[in-house]
């Protein structure tokens, strides 16, 4: 899951993720808290995620990701990008 709320940053990243044969982009997020919805509802293997977002910053993300209900979320890992 690619989290970025600049679009060119975000799309220039899952180009670059969608060329790799070993990588796969399940979902893309704009803020911190489209973030955590799409972390559970997609249950993604990895989180690349923005420090500085609108709405919800990556920091917060972070935080919730840890604390949501689906046991798989909370052991995603999370990569934070500045």
């Amino acid at each position: 899951l690619v989290c970025d709320d600049e679009a060119l940053a975000r799309d220039r990243l899952v180009r670059l993720l969608r060329d790799a044969d070993e990588c796969e982009v399940v979902g893309e997020a704009e803020n911190g808290r489209d973030a955590l919805q799409k972390v559970e509802m997609l249950t993604p293997d990895v989180v690349l995620l923005d420090i500085r977002m609108p709405v919800m910053d990556g920091l917060q993300a972070t935080r919730n990701i840890r604390h949501l209900s689906k046991a798989d979320a909370a052991e995603i890992p999370i990569i934070a990008m500045t």
